[in-house]
């Protein structure tokens, strides 16, 4: 028989806090999850996340984390249980953007280089090609983009 997430709910939520609440009512269960475990059997890996309210409750709940994992591993096809304790306290505050004008990008260190010789097949003046009217690299075999002014066809 396989275990299903509200048996697990119920059986944590058996479970009495000291204040008189449950895991379930209290909403401290997070990230509920079942995994069917390997192998020819049919038990299931239970995982599941207890959050305290704060860092301080959180210290003194370790003993109801391990009856919860007591309470879920006692159902029937539970094979594996895995709780973790966790309590998060208060945000660290946020440092505003800087909304400061005048953060230009820096100029050009100096004129940009451009490639000598022929986009498309790299022949440049010296390895096979030559300069047009305009000053375009003309390829002997004319591979340039059809109808470009200063290519050869």
């Amino acid at each position: 028989m396989s275990v299903t997430q509200k048996e697990i709910q119920d059986a944590l939520g058996r479970l009495v806090l000291p204040d008189g609440g449950t895991l379930i009512s209290r909403d401290m269960i997070r990230a509920l999850t079942l995994q069917k475990g390997e192998g020819s059997g049919t038990d299931v890996k239970v995982s599941f996340v207890i959050e305290a309210p704060s860092p301080a409750i959180a210290q003194h709940m370790e003993p109801l984390r391990r009856a919860a994992e007591a309470a879920v591993l006692a159902l029937e096809g539970v094979g594996a249980v895995s709780a973790a304790l966790t309590a998060h306290g208060p945000a660290a505050p946020v440092a505003a953007p800087s909304l400061k004008i005048g953060g230009h990008p820096k100029p050009q260190a100096g004129p940009v280089k451009t490639p000598r010789g022929c986009p498309y097949r790299g022949c440049g003046i010296g390895q096979g090609g030559r300069r047009g009217i305009n000053g375009q690299c003309q390829p002997c075999c004319g591979v340039g983009p059809a109808g470009a002014q200063g290519w050869t066809a």
